[in-house]
């Protein structure tokens, strides 16, 4: 004769083992994975080619971007850089590269640089920063620094600057570069 009610309890006992089993293993997969990360940075490389029109909220980290090109950041969006920056590759034929905060945007640096680059062939380092607008809004923090010759305009903006810098290149930084160009290599042949 079958043993039905002691072999339906051991098959309940063994589906409630499982169910706390596979349970702790879904709870430990879930505890242990990657951090959620609110507004990811849609720039997954080091260099930013062309205009980059920022509509939403990005957060990027740990990376100084070089950028050729100019960055819009419209009405609800927002970038926020921690432990990087953004390089612009001026030089003259495009001189025109500027970073634009509009009405409802937002630029917040948490320990990093915004700056040109004083290495190129022919380089334009004056960079165009403008804030402008209601509820428009300017972070600086924890060392923040811009770095450039340029413009820095703010309207109706939101500034907020902490333990930060604001300054241009040493007269050194741009010197060593133009004697460098003086050097041709064709007079640098060796003897």
């Amino acid at each position: 004769m079958s043993n039905r009610p002691g072999r339906n309890g051991k098959a309940l006992s063994l589906l409630i083992v499982w169910s706390i089993a596979l349970g702790g293993i879904f709870a430990a997969i879930v505890a242990l994975g990657p951090a959620t990360r609110a507004g990811a940075c849609d720039q997954i490389g080091i260099n930013i080619t062309g205009d980059w029109t920022i509509n939403t909220p990005q957060v990027c980290s740990g990376i100084l971007y070089t950028v050729d090109g100019s960055i819009i950041i419209n009405s609800g969006g927002s970038l926020t850089l921690i432990n990087g920056g953004l390089k612009f590759s001026k030089d003259a034929t495009h001189a025109g590269y500027s970073l634009n905060v509009n009405a409802g945007g937002a630029l917040i640096l948490d320990n990093s640089i915004v700056t040109t680059n004083p290495t190129l062939i022919n380089p334009y380092l004056k960079l165009a920063l403008t804030v402008s607008g209601v509820g428009s809004q300017f972070v600086m923090s924890n060392g923040a620094k811009l770095k450039f010759p340029g413009w820095f305009n703010t309207t109706g903006a939101s500034l907020n600057m902490t333990d930060s810098t604001i300054t241009g290149f040493s007269a050194g930084s741009v010197m060593l570069r133009k004697r460098c160009q003086a050097l041709a290599p064709s007079s640098l042949a060796a003897s």
